[in-house]
């Protein structure tokens, strides 16, 4: 089934296609991800990072959360980085618009900080088990807009 974390639209409509066509949902993995290097915009006008590693993400879990529910003992295995370690989310700048490229990594920080925080607290009192785990450090083109440090 097609899904565009990037697109509201998308979610919602997968998300109906996916209960629609079955019963239960036993393991929901958050794994998506993308790191632009430089501000963009999603369809629905959120900052690209923002939008697809955790607007996307809640969205789609909260549309399936009720299945999850009904499908328990279930899991949501949120796959994020450890970069979130101190970081802080700057909530009157959530999309970026004062961000300078130096602090997109402070940027990406907070928002892996947020999947974490938002893990632990859904779904509480439920059978619904939450985990978050860090992969290890891969290499992936995942940061390939990033500047390199100078050796």
């Amino acid at each position: 089934m097609q899904l565009d974390l990037a697109s509201l639209k998308s979610v919602r409509a997968f998300a109906a296609a996916f209960t629609a066509k079955y019963a239960r949902l036993d393991v929901l993995v958050e794994n998506a991800g993308v790191s632009t290097g430089k501000r963009q915009l999603t369809a629905d006008g959120l900052e690209a990072d923002f939008g697809v590693n955790h607007v996307g993400h809640f969205l789609l879990t909260d549309l399936l959360l009720p299945l999850l529910k009904s499908s328990a003992p279930s899991r949501i295995v949120v796959v994020s980085s450890s970069v979130h370690t101190g970081a802080k989310l700057d909530f009157d700048d959530l999309q970026g618009e004062k961000l300078g490229q130096h602090r997109r990594l402070r940027q990406i920080e907070a928002r892996q900080h947020a999947l974490r925080a938002r893990a632990r607290e859904a779904p509480r009192g439920t059978k619904v088990v939450v985990n978050a785990l860090h992969p290890g450090v891969i290499s992936t083109e995942l940061a390939r807009d990033f500047p390199r440090p100078c050796a």
